[in-house]
């Protein structure tokens, strides 16, 4: 699978935009553990994945953050919580306004279509 774009990135480092816009995903089960928000420019490649107090995975598997235009998901970044549970990751995808922004568990290898729910989703609207 060549579609994933980036590598895992353990904590911060980069500099988000002051012009970005940031979006919370919303967890899609109540219990889930920790935060995730993604950073971007509409109209303008790059989109900044961070998140906090996530449960750790299994060495096989990771957090892929996919860009979903209608029925078509694309793969953006795949990401390793660091001990923490912290994660960052960057990714070249641009982000127009009408997509929806998930997160779901794939294998290491990242995945060039989902191979699970979304545990994690937001609809992009841009003003």
């Amino acid at each position: 699978g060549g579609a994933a774009v980036g590598a895992a990135v353990f904590g911060g480092g980069a500099e988000v935009p002051a012009q970005a816009t940031v979006l919370a995903l919303e967890p899609q089960d109540p219990s889930l553990a920790g935060t995730v928000t993604a950073a971007f420019t509409p109209g303008e490649p790059g989109i900044y994945l961070q998140g906090s107090g996530l449960e750790p995975l299994p060495e096989d598997q990771v957090y892929e953050l996919w860009v979903i235009e209608g029925e078509t998901p694309a793969a953006a970044v795949c990401v390793r919580p660091g001990d923490d549970g912290s994660v960052f990751g960057f990714a070249d995808n641009e982000v127009t306004g009408s997509e929806v922004l998930a997160v779901t568990v794939e294998p290491s290898s990242c995945s060039d279509a989902p191979t699970t729910p979304p545990i994690w989703a937001a609809q992009v609207a841009t003003a």
